[in-house]
Order: C-alpha cells, then structure tokens, then sequence
C-alpha cells in the first residue's frame, strides 16, 4: 500500500472512532433544558383544576368531582348519550335501506 493509501485508511480510521466518540458521548448525557415526565412529577407540578372554570371545561354534569353522586351523574349522562347515538344510527340505517326517490 502506498503513502496516500495509509493515509486516507488513517484519517477514516482517525473519523470513525471520532465519531464514535461523540456517539457514546452524546448518549450518555441527560437531556438539559428539560425533564422526563413521570407520574410523580407530573402530578406535583400540575396541580389538579378546580372550581367553574374546570367544571366549564368538563362537559359532565358531574364536573371534576369524583364523588360517587358525580360519578353517577356522568354515567347517566354517557348512557342517554349512548341511547341518542343508538337513536341516531337507526334513523340512518332506516334512511340507508329506503328505495332510492325515481
């Protein structure tokens, strides 16, 4: 092999352990600027909503509450919900299966 060969073999040698380097390094650093987010320090710094504007934002009649007289407002509103969906799907499927108008 001639001088220019060793020398070019060298420098991609010399490149992939570089690069290799700053691989390993760059992996072995925490993210900075930012924090992965886990239950416990989700839950400490978001505190929970409360009061109307919650409640504004919670189609439910039950609001944010989760008392078991909330809780059973919500599924009393869901099941009427679900009764209009069935409702409604009716209705198209009857629409669906009439004759098309000649």
């Amino acid at each position: 092999m001639n001088t220019t060969g060793k020398i070019v073999l060298g420098i991609i040698v010399v490149l992939l352990i570089a690069g290799g380097a700053y691989y390993w390094y760059s992996m072995t650093q925490k993210p900075t600027g930012s924090t992965p987010m886990t239950a416990s320090s989700n839950s400490s710094s978001t505190p929970m909503a409360t009061g109307s504007a919650a409640d504004a934002a919670n189609p439910l009649p039950g609001g944010t509450s989760n008392s078991d007289a909330a809780l059973s407002k919500d599924t009393a509103a869901i099941d009427a919900q679900l009764n209009g969906l069935s409702s409604d799907s009716a209705n198209v499927t009857s629409s669906v299966n009439q004759p098309a108008a000649q």
